[in-house]
């Protein structure tokens, strides 16, 4: 019996002599066959060996193609995500700063209004619901 070679050993191959005939279990991994097997391709079939190299480079260029698209849409889909959010905060912004505009305005008119209505001696009544609301407008927004 042969003793293992230690490369064999160790991925669970062997070698074994069984009346004087040699086996040997070679294995391959990768995205082409071994240069000898290419060889052989290439005597059966003159011209296999250089398709066959060109079939694998043209799928890997294929696959980077194909994961470069992938990642330039997940940019994309991000890069317009960012713009949607910025559209609403900025709407938030703008709604919030008009909402702080027209709220000062309806303040200062009820002032002016109150203010009005005293001058003119109209209602007392008329004067405190002028002044009223803008205060109220406050202890509402305070309470929020």
């Amino acid at each position: 019996m042969l003793k293992e070679p230690p490369l064999l050993a160790e991925v669970g191959m062997s070698v074994a002599d069984t009346d004087n005939d040699l086996s040997i279990l070679a294995m391959h991994l990768g995205p082409l066959p071994d240069p000898q097997t290419l060889r052989e391709y290439d005597i059966l079939i003159p011209g296999a060996a250089a398709e066959i190299i060109k079939t694998a480079s043209d799928q890997a260029l294929h696959r980077r193609n194909l994961e470069k698209a992938a990642q330039d849409a997940d940019s994309l889909a991000r890069d317009k995500q960012i713009e949607i959010e910025r559209e609403r905060i900025r709407g938030a912004l703008f709604t919030e700063q008009l909402g702080v505009v027209l709220g000062w305005l309806i303040a200062a008119s009820c002032v002016g209004s109150a203010i009005w209505s005293m001058l003119t001696d109209k209602n007392p009544i008329l004067t405190i619901v002028f002044l009223g609301l803008p205060i109220a407008g406050i202890i509402n927004a305070i309470r929020k």
